[in-house]
């Protein structure tokens, strides 16, 4: 895949409702590259694919990322759905950690 394409697919994934152009290309990095690849992923094993690798992610880019797969703004998630992100993404830290 030329550099061209790898920028336009970024840039596809960056058109979506909750992620900027910088999380698409972190995504893309990671081999997200389309809607289908980013519905088959779990956000928190992404985010912690991302760590892993040096890159920046946040619980912000995790409630970005679930939102996408539901197809709503992450602003729109239901308190108990950010609690578990919340509580997911902690664990996965200490996991980390332990790395």
């Amino acid at each position: 895949m030329t550099q061209r394409s790898s920028t336009v697919q970024a840039e596809g994934l960056s058109r979506l409702i909750n992620l900027g152009p910088a999380s698409a290309g972190r995504l893309k990095a990671v081999g997200i590259s389309n809607l289908d690849d980013h519905k088959s992923h779990d956000p928190v094993n992404l985010y912690a694919t991302l760590k892993q690798r040096g890159y920046p992610a946040s619980l912000n880019l995790v409630h970005a990322i679930r939102a996408v797969s539901m197809g709503i703004h992450w602003t729109a998630f239901a308190v108990e759905i950010k609690n578990v992100l919340k509580v997911s993404v902690r664990l996965t830290n200490l996991g980390l950690d332990q790395l």
